[in-house]
């Protein structure tokens, strides 16, 4: 690169400030324990300036993950990954997403078969450039901890879901390490010593670098069987806002600087 170009690259830098982490800007979350439904839907769901929307799911049933869909103001989301126990119970933890949804407030609604348990959190989220680590889990033994390794940078956000079958025992106990995470946030958390159909969990969490996400399923009764998935949002990097102050300058400088010449 010449010198005559150095300083306007430098202003031009200057006039494109990076774009904040990714943030939490609403959310809302449903659990049912026992019964059965095909849909739930929580209406009138607000971005609130956010770019993304998504869910962690989990439930128990034996129809599987294929008769699940999820829509928001229509468009479908994506199915970022999904985890079933290695036993026979089908406990499901997924988490679905949409980039940049074409409406700011609609209704999210789930599709499901008749189901055994079933906890949805939906979130919406903001600066949000595209997705990372996806990974996932499934265990059978009791008192087993699931460990999911991702990778992140500053500014990073992640979404988890967990969910066991014990009965009585502790339920999901979520820790983070190798990042420094201080904004964890429970979305949904359902313990196994009042549940005789096992405990659930979601959890939200700014993140800064790569890191573990590990879920300790309870240790009472059936706690057999369990699984856990994540996914990483990414921020959104530079931004590109209408030509600064800063900018202008620049352009006049290099053009005195070719007059120079």
């Amino acid at each position: 690169m010449g010198l005559l170009n150095r300083p306007f690259v430098f202003l031009l830098a200057s006039a494109y400030p990076a774009v904040g982490a990714v943030s939490l800007t609403n959310s809302n979350s449903a659990d049912f324990l026992g019964g059965s439904t095909n849909s739930h839907t929580f209406s009138g769901f607000d971005l609130s300036g956010g770019n993304a929307v998504a869910v962690a799911l989990t439930f128990e049933t034996v129809a599987g993950l294929g008769d699940y869909s999820i829509s928001y103001g229509g468009e479908a989301l994506t199915l970022a990954g999904s985890a079933i126990d290695t036993g026979a119970g089908a406990q499901t933890s997924a988490i679905f997403y949409l980039l940049n949804p074409a409406s700011s407030v609609g209704d999210l609604t789930i599709s499901v078969p008749p189901w055994d348990r079933f906890a949805a959190s939906v979130v919406a989220l903001n600066n949000v450039g595209g997705v990372g680590t996806i990974a996932t889990a499934g265990g059978s033994t009791g008192g087993e901890t699931l460990s999911l390794n991702y990778s992140a940078g500053a500014g990073d956000y992640l979404l988890a879901a967990a969910i066991d079958n014990s009965w009585g025992g502790s339920g999901i106990v979520p820790t983070f390490s190798g990042d420094n995470s201080t904004d964890a946030v429970e979305l949904v958390g359902v313990s196994g010593s009042g549940n005789p159909e096992g405990g659930t969990g979601h959890y939200g969490a700014a993140i800064a670098a790569d890191g573990t996400f590990e879920s300790l399923v309870g240790t009472g009764g059936n706690s057999f069987r369990n699984s856990a998935a994540l996914l990483v949002f990414e921020d959104s990097g530079a931004a590109i806002p209408e030509p600064s102050v800063s900018l202008l300058g620049g352009l006049g400088l290099l053009a005195l600087l070719r007059r120079r010449r």
